[in-house]
């Protein structure tokens, strides 16, 4: 993250780093306004779409803004895939649990389209995964990956044999893979209120059965899935 220096007059200069010359000016609106927090005159209506729709925190917060129907779809949406993929179970008895667990959040955010107009609301639950311990919590973390060289060779061959390409998108990639160790997790205390009738926080247990967002070995856990 490195900012570039302003001059006396308020305008942003290039930086010469490692990795080059960055020119602010040259990024795209987004990048410009969430990264250096500046923004130019054809950038206005960008940045006033963005500034509009605030981004919520919590479930509590989502329901009190002016876009709360728009949310609760989302959230609901998020929480009947994670119920009908069987994501996680409640523990009955959690007094008897001796593992630390985990608690998770939800992640509000907006998707926007190439005319920077608003697409979709999104919701994920994630779980705060700087919690975990390292041969408590999880053991290998890495996800080999494919090289983009490997993508081009591959469309450079569609192409000269006029293959059709079709691409496969996720929606919810990782409540597809199996979890291989044991591991709990709490819920928001609103979230776990609204969608599961928990009234105290004694009781907001969960035994996780699938891999979910934000935990360190997700990734090798969908890998190993696919």
């Amino acid at each position: 993250n490195v900012q570039p220096t302003v001059s006396r007059y308020g305008r942003r200069r290039t930086q010469t780093t490692r990795y080059g010359t960055i020119n602010p000016y040259d990024l795209d609106p987004a990048s410009r306004y969430q990264v250096y927090g500046f923004v130019t005159y054809n950038d206005e209506n960008y940045v006033t779409r963005i500034v509009r729709v605030p981004i919520p925190y919590t479930l509590t917060e989502a329901l009190k803004t002016n876009e709360s129907k728009q949310w609760l779809e989302a959230t609901n949406t998020e929480i009947e895939n994670m119920v009908i993929s069987k994501s996680f179970t409640l523990v009955d008895y959690p007094q008897l649990v001796d593992k630390k667990p985990i608690p998770t959040r939800l992640l509000y955010s907006i998707k926007y389209d190439l005319n920077n107009d608003i697409d979709t609301f999104k919701c994920r639950l994630i779980a705060l995964g700087y919690r975990q311990k390292q041969g408590i919590d999880y053991g290998d973390i890495y996800s080999p990956v494919c090289k983009l060289k490997s993508i081009l060779v591959v469309l450079s061959i569609a192409v000269q044999f006029g293959y059709k390409v079709v691409m496969i998108d996720f929606t919810t990639a990782f409540m597809n893979a199996d979890i291989n160790q044991e591991v709990y997790i709490t819920l928001p205390l609103d979230v776990a209120m609204k969608y599961f009738n928990i009234k105290n926080s004694s009781h907001n247990l969960f035994k996780l059965n699938k891999a979910l967002y934000g935990l360190h070995h997700s990734p090798i856990l969908w890998f190993n899935t696919t």
